[in-house]
């Protein structure tokens, strides 16, 4: 009877988790934060969490009860912690190559060490990088994709890469040199009218601009369905609903993952549920991939430090 019960309990569980049509993992503002750290604040048992190696351990076990999942990195990778400032966020696009997200919209402090240093590591990069609202000022060509579509079961789901309009206010003028930002919410009109004609139904906003901004631009773009967000380092427990959208974050320093899931019906968003899973190292066994990197990166850097 036991094992009957157990069996029941496993076949309801697999009903509701696939399920779902789609599925995104999100984090965003890791800030090369790669070693596992106690948080002082809101850790009443003082729990180790975090590190490169366990965030992919974590995406490696919800991809295997989420398997059509995408790993959706909303910004910031870089500056944080000295393997970041002295490699110039090389680290970051070694262990990212490893962890591979599906969408990385780019942050402002991927412009920390240059647009020339960026261009120099797109050329190694093993995952797309959005941003389509950065131009070349001289001729107005985006300098990274903006948008990517998904189909799911005949539906058309597009996700469109947003970074900050604030960017120049935010990064050394140097570090810019050659780039036009345009307005986040004055693109996404133009690509969502441009994706509607293409059949197109449901619109996810990925951004690295903030909650204010993000509930601005959901708002001012009731088209949009979705927001993954960065920036702001927002702890969301639930969505927050601007405009037509529900807007969602994951805190910061890779100590969460988000877990979106929702189906589609008749061209909108059914079922949707959200939630925060807290990375804790206790009982777990990181990547080991990623931690022989993360381990090496910190010795090439010891002598310095």
């Amino acid at each position: 009877l036991r094992l009957l019960s157990v069996i029941s309990i496993l076949l309801l569980s697999a009903i509701f988790t696939f399920g779902q049509d789609v599925v995104f993992l999100h984090w965003n503002d890791f800030h090369s934060n790669n070693l596992p750290y106690v948080p002082p604040r809101h850790n009443p048992d003082k729990a180790e969490i975090g590190g490169a190696a366990y965030l992919d351990a974590y995406l490696d076990s919800l991809q295997k009860v989420y398997p059509q999942a995408l790993r959706i990195h909303a910004g910031d990778d870089f500056q944080g912690t000295p393997v970041s400032a002295i490699t110039k966020g090389y680290s970051q696009i070694e262990i990212l190559n490893l962890i591979k997200p599906d969408f990385f919209v780019i942050g402002n402090h991927e412009f920390d060490y240059g647009w020339n240093t960026i261009l120099k590591y797109l050329k190694e990069v093993q995952f797309p990088i959005y941003g389509g609202n950065l131009v070349d000022a001289k001729n107005g060509k985006p300098l990274l994709p903006l948008s990517r579509i998904l189909d799911v079961n005949g539906n058309k789901v597009a996700l469109i890469g947003l970074t900050t309009p604030e960017l120049e206010s935010l990064v050394i003028k140097e570090n810019l040199a050659g780039i036009k930002v345009l307005s986040p919410i004055q693109v996404a009109k133009k690509e969502i009218a441009r994706l509607q004609k293409e059949g197109v139904r449901i619109f996810v906003a990925i951004t690295h601009q903030g909650l204010d901004l993000d509930i601005k631009l959901a708002e001012a773009v009731p088209e949009l369905d979705l927001i993954i967000g960065g920036h702001s380092h927002s702890y969301l427990s639930r969505p927050k609903m601007a405009g037509n959208a529900r807007i969602v974050q994951a805190a910061s320093a890779g100590r969460y993952i988000g877990i979106v899931t929702f189906n589609i019906e008749n061209g909108e968003i059914s079922d949707f549920t959200f939630k925060l899973e807290e990375i804790r190292t206790a009982g777990r066994t990181p990547s080991p991939d990623v931690a022989a990197l993360v381990e090496k990166q910190e010795k090439l850097i010891k002598g310095e430090m």
